[in-house]
This record gives structure tokens, C-alpha cells and sequence, in this order.
């Protein structure tokens, strides 16, 4: 019974907290390959399918549950899909090893999880409080032990910081995967106050939600709460993680549109309303959501006006923020600034080869986008706080050819064309072909799609790829990807082109080693001074790396990387260096794991900086820049004392060599040591 009411109370927690908030109005390329498909990664299926035997009939499945084993690119989901739909009935889950194109091993993921028949309950309302919901709390807590300019004071002036050092979380979740999820998660960043004064729940960041799935034959989806949204291929809105270039091909197409839970702690990122997918019939499919929220922004005041309260008018805003810090007294000031409204809708028909989709979005914010006289990269883009957003998206998939693309709109004058081509060549290799015509004023607030800048916006460009498996263990990779800036960019002064190519070579033997040489050549441009005049000259950059990985022992696994660049422009030549080693130690036996890394670094210039994938806490992975010269160590324990209980700690230290400081401004550090401590336990029932 106690079980059941603190169920209930969460729920309760959850719909208020919308209440509350909806209440309150009057690149770079990183590649990181191995998070995403390295095949010692032990967390895969952990975060939603947490060590419970969980059985989905084959016949029921769908996108939103394969979605749900995240190994599976949105390509791979469809060929499954297809193949069900074509042979049905299905006598056995091991039919599906057949199906071209996915590779055996991830079908073999999924088995586990399969079976003939459901042997959960299916009505998602008395699933909530039966035995078979996973419940999770997680709770975190880490800090920084130097010293950090933010937090010192001095002589009586008060530290910028109002806040402590600590950086914590609290999350609680139950769910049936493909049946219900509610949960809430609350965080605060290092320099926060742990009592937020300006929020209207108490806590600097606090996000829930309430979902259900196949509520009948007709509702797939309700969502209610934080949410993300996913509408055609991302041009008109897409709030969820986007891979890049070192992916593989299956994973540039989306599967069109798609509503999911928010998890994430970016906290102006989340979609806050209510979402939903509806089935009109077996061909037809209804997404619509609607979202209003307050966001971080830096707003313009307006000294000249009549309005003379509080010393001017408020009706601009220069620009949204996106960190989520509420450290000093002007991101205070900055916090929920603008009102947000997001309603949005796509009607999807689909068939066994192919569908299409016809997607709106309205986009209003509560002030106008200000004029930047400053950025003249932004003379084309719309300052009006109303903006309407149309898009046409599709998807056909004949035998071994893939077309996808979308078309959008934007307040009928603004246009952004992505389309792609993926072909297989035989069972051993594959092409990829992507075209992008993003317009120089384009760009919702929420869009996310294959571009080389934060937003698809200002670009034209030809992306092409070949994967080949040159037999068991021996694969190649290459990728040329073309593209222009029209107008200006960001301290670009003038129109530019530019290219990238990447090529890898890959030799492995499944669950003993693997080892690939990359090498890239990427060719831009930037403003340089030059005779007390900013030019825009071409900017090269060399990259190579050798990466090595072996199963030494069934527990233990070795990784080591060596990566060199080189960033060549008109006025100098500068050069980066990364070698590290990992050790991991996993053990079915064991209630300890754990892992260690040990690197070094040189790098001349922060153009020279080196992405490297490490291993965190789980729910958590870091992708840092190594950048100066210096060393840096990792390392994580894993202890589970208990079958419910699981406790991990976390150690990193990095050193800088011939500095007395690491960081800038507030984060500065008054040693040339930076360490990083954070505990997390786990309690699952």
C-alpha cells in the first residue's frame, strides 16, 4: 500500500509541477563512435531495461519500443518492421536473423527481450501499480576540489558564486518499457543555490513526466509533462541527441515523428505540455503536441521609452541561453525571461515501402528577436516573436535503396531542403549520398538536422559516404563531405566554401580486439588581423589517429589511442597530440568493475583541441577537450553490495604543465591541478 501511495504521489508531483509552470505568463564535428557502438560498452540496454526480464511478443512490436534498444539506428528499425509486416505470421523470434542489412550481433541483442506472446500487462493504467513496473533512484553528487575564481571572495566582495560547489542529482523513475513511464528528476549545478529563490518549485531545475503507450489500438503515445519532439527529419523541431559524421549510415536517417520522455538536465531544451500519437487506422498516423515554457534569455531594455517603471520598456530580446547556470547575479537576472509556445502537429501516412508526412509547427515567444547590428550574419533571420513553420518529409525504401528527405517552410519566404540517398551494394557494402539547402534566415528554435553549424541554417552542401566489409575483419570507411556558406557567418565576413574528408580502415574479430587508423582533412576558413585588418584566409587541418582495443582476458579489456593534428593558415602552423590507455575490468562473477584511463596531451593552440570519448557514471558519458599540455587521469569503481543497490564513484584529475591556472573567467582554477570527485548510487525495486 505505501508502494502504491508514493506511486501516486508522484504523479500528483508531476502533473503540479506542469501546473505551476504553465501557470506563470500573466560545431564542430565530434565523433563519438565508440558511445554509441563500441562493443564492450556494458550499458546499452541498463537505463531502460533495468535488469528485469521484460518479453515483447515480436508481433507487438513497434517504433516507440525498438526505439527503446538503443544499439538499433532508425534504418535498422524500419528493415525490421518491414520484415514483420511481410512475413507475417512470425513462428519465432530467430527469423529475424535473417533479415539483411542489421548486422547479427545486434539482432542477437535483442533476442533476450523477445518472445511469442506478451507476459506483461497490457493496460498501461493498472500497470502502474502492479509488481511488474521497474522503479529507479538515482542520486548523484560531485564537485570540483580547487579552488574556482567564481567561489573566492576578496576584501569584502562578495564570491560571484551564490551558491556551493556541489553538483547534485536526484532522479526517480518507474516504467514498463512499451507500457508506462513517469518519473522526475531535479539538479543543481556547482555555483547554485540549493534553495532557488526565483523558481517556482524550489529547486534550481526540476523535470517530470507522466507517459503512456497503447493505451488502446488507437493512442500509441500520450505524454504528459517534459517531453522531446521529433517532427520529418528534424528541420522544423527535434530536442533529441543528433549523431555526426563518425556514425554509421543508418543512423543519418529518422524515422519521422516521434514523442518521447525528457530525461536530459538541459534545462532549456525540454518540450513542457502535453504530446500524443494517434492511429486513425493502419496506414494513417496523428502526432500533435503543444508546449509552453519559460526560457533564459537576454533581454534588451528599451531606455527610450514612455514607459518609465523599472527604467525603460521590455520587448526584445538579444538572444537565448542554453547553458541552464543560475550561478551569479546576472544569470539570475537572465532566468525565464521569455515565454515560449510551441504547438506543432504531422499526419503521417505510411505503407510496407514507403510514407510520407505532412508537419506544422507554430512557434511564438513572448518578446521579439532584437536587431543585432552587430552580427550582420543574422541580417536575414526573422525577428518576429511569431513564426509558422510547414514541412513535407518522406521515406522509400525499395529492396536495397533508401530515399528520405524533407521539405520546410518558414513563414513562406525562408526554405530548408535535406535529402538523402542510401544504397546497398551488395551485402558488403553500402552508399551514402545527403544534399542540404538550408536558407540564410532559416531556423526554428528547436530544429536539429544534419548541418555544420548549431543550426540548419545559411548552407549548401553534398555529403557522400562509402562503408565497405572488405571480408570478416577487415572494413574501410570513407566520407567527403562538400559545402558553402552563402552569406556570412559567424566572425566570417564573407561568403566561404568548405570540405572535409575522412577515411578509416578497420580491422576486428567479434569480442576479441579491434583496431582502425583514421585520417582526416578538413579545409575552412576564418578572420585573421592582419596589418591591423581583419581578412578571411583559408584555415587546413590534418588529423590522424590509431586506435587499438583487445578482450586480454573474459574480464579484462585494454584500449589505447594515439592522435596527432596538425592547423595550418596564413600566419602559422601549430600542431596536437593525444595518447591515453584505458583499462577496464568486468566481471559477470564479480560485484566490482571498474576502469581507468591515463593520457597526455599537447596541444599548441585551443584549434588544436582533441575530442576523446571516456567512460563516466552510468546514466552519464563526457566527451572533453584536451587541449595545452599536460596529463590527465580517470578512473571509476563500480561496487553492487546488494542485488537492489549499486554505488559508483568517480576520480578524475587533469594537470597542466607550465601553467598556473586551468580555465578562464569564474571557472579558473588557482592551481595548474583541476580534480573532479562525484559519488552516484543506484537503488532499483
Amino acid at each position: 500500500m505505501k508502494r502504491r501511495q508514493g506511486i501516486l504521489y508522484i504523479v500528483f508531483f508531476c502533473v503540479t509541477n506542469l501546473a505551476a509552470q504553465v501557470g506563470e505568463t500573466p560545431q564542430e564535428n565530434i565523433e563519438v563512435t565508440e558511445a554509441q557502438s563500441n562493443f564492450y560498452n556494458d550499458n546499452l540496454a541498463s537505463t531502460l531495461l533495468d535488469n528485469k526480464n521484460f518479453k515483447f511478443a515480436v508481433s507487438s512490436l513497434d517504433r516507440q519500443k525498438l526505439s527503446l534498444f538503443n544499439w538499433f539506428n532508425a534504418q535498422e528499425i524500419e528493415l525490421i518492421l518491414g520484415y514483420i509486416e511481410k512475413h507475417q505470421p512470425i513462428l519465432s523470434p530467430l527469423e529475424l536473423q535473417s533479415i539483411n542489412g542489421i548486422p547479427l550481433e545486434k539482432i542477437k541483442q535483442l533476442m533476450p527481450y523477445l518472445d511469442m506472446e506478451n507476459k506483461i500487462a497490457v493496460n498501461p493504467l493498472r500497470a502502474i501499480l502492479s509488481n511488474e513496473s521497474n522503479n529507479t533512484i538515482v542520486f548523484r553528487i560531485g564537485r570540483i576540489l580547487e579552488a574556482q575564481q567564481g567561489f573566492i571572495s576578496q576584501e569584502g566582495v562578495p564570491a560571484k558564486y551564490i551558491g556551493s560547489k556541489d553538483k547534485v542529482y536526484l532522479s526517480y523513475r518507474s516504467q514498463i518499457p512499451g507500457v508506462y513511464s513517469l518519473g522526475a528528476n531535479m539538479e543543481k549545478d556547482p555555483g547554485e543555490a540549493y534553495i532557488a529563490k526565483t523558481s517556482p518549485v524550489g529547486v534550481d531545475y526540476l523535470s517530470s513526466h507522466i507517459a503512456i503507450y497503447n493505451l488502446n489500438k488507437r493512442f500509441k503515445s500520450v505524454i504528459i509533462g517534459d517531453y522531446t519532439a521529433r517532427l520529418g527529419q528534424g528541420l522544423i523541431i527535434d530536442n533529441s541527441y543528433v549523431a555526426g559524421k563518425g556514425s554509421q549510415f543508418g543512423s543519418f536517417y529518422k524515422n519521422g515523428s516521434t514523442i518521447k520522455p525528457f530525461f536530459s538536465v538541459q534545462e532549456n531544451n525540454m518540450l513542457r505540455g502535453i504530446a500524443m500519437q494517434y492511429q486513425l487506422n493502419k496506414r494513417l498516423e496523428h502526432t500533435v503536441f503543444a508546449s509552453l515554457n519559460k526560457i533564459d534569455a537576454n533581454i534588451v531594455i528599451d531606455s527610450t521609452s514612455e514607459n518609465i517603471l523599472d527604467g525603460g520598456s521590455v520587448n526584445e530580446f538579444s538572444s537565448s541561453l542554453y547553458s541552464g547556470f543560475h550561478r551569479t547575479l546576472s544569470e539570475i537576472e537572465d532566468r525565464n525571461k521569455i515565454q515560449v509556445l510551441l504547438i506543432g502537429q504531422g499526419i503521417r501516412y505510411r505503407s510496407q515501402t514507403w510514407d510520407i508526412s505532412l508537419n506544422g509547427l507554430i512557434q511564438k515567444t513572448s518578446l521579439n528577436l532584437a536587431e543585432r547590428i552587430d552580427r550582420p550574419d543574422l541580417k536575414y533571420v526573422s525577428t518576429k516573436g511569431h513564426q509558422d513553420f510547414i514541412s513535407l518529409d518522406y521515406r522509400k525504401i525499395r529492396r536495397n535503396l533508401s530515399l528520405f528527405g524533407e521539405l520546410a517552410l518558414q513563414n513562406r519566404n525562408q526554405v530548408a531542403i535535406l535529402n538523402g540517398l542510401l544504397l546497398g551494394l551488395g551485402k558488403r557494402a553500402e552508399y551514402i549520398a545527403m544534399f542540404r539547402h538550408y536558407g540564410v534566415g532559416y531556423g526554428s528554435m528547436f530544429s536539429s538536422a544534419f548541418s555544420e553549424s548549431t543550426l540548419p541554417r545559411n548552407e549548401i552542401g553534398l555529403l557522400q559516404g562509402l562503408n565497405v566489409q572488405l571480408n570478416r575483419n577487415f572494413s574501410c570507411l570513407f566520407f567527403a563531405d562538400h559545402w558553402r556558406k552563402p552569406w556570412l557567418s559567424y566572425n566570417i565576413n564573407l561568403p566561404v566554401n568548405a570540405s572535409e574528408y575522412s577515411f578509416r580502415i578497420q580491422f576486428s574479430e567479434r569480442r576479441k580486439f579491434l583496431s582502425y587508423i583514421q585520417i582526416v582533412l578538413r579545409e575552412t576558413s576564418d578572420n585573421f588581423e592582419i596589418e591591423s585588418q581583419r581578412q578571411v584566409k583559408e584555415l587546413k587541418k590534418y588529423a590522424v589517429r590509431f586506435h587499438f582495443e583487445s578482450k586480454i582476458s573474459p574480464d579484462w579489456t585494454w584500449r589505447t589511442r594515439f592522435e596527432t593534428n596538425k592547423v595550418k593558415n596564413i600566419l602559422e602552423k601549430k600542431s596536437g597530440v593525444l595518447i591515453y590507455s584505458d583499462l577496464i575490468y568486468k566481471s559477470i562473477e564479480s560485484k566490482i568493475s571498474g576502469n581507468i584511463r591515463f593520457a597526455l596531451f599537447d596541444a599548441e593552440d585551443y584549434r588544436n583541441r582533441i575530442y576523446a570519448y571516456e567512460n563516466d557514471l552510468l546514466y552519464q558519458f563526457s566527451i572533453p577537450a584536451y587541449y595545452g599540455l599536460g596529463s590527465r587521469v580517470v578512473g571509476n569503481l563500480r561496487y553492487r553490495p546488494f542485488k537492489k543497490i549499486t554505488t559508483e564513484v568517480h576520480l578524475s584529475r587533469t594537470f597542466q604543465k607550465d601553467a598556473d591556472s586551468i580555465g578562464s573567467g569564474n571557472e579558473k582554477t588557482n592551481s595548474a591541478f583541476k580534480t573532479e570527485v562525484k559519488f552516484q548510487i543506484r537503488y532499483s525495486f
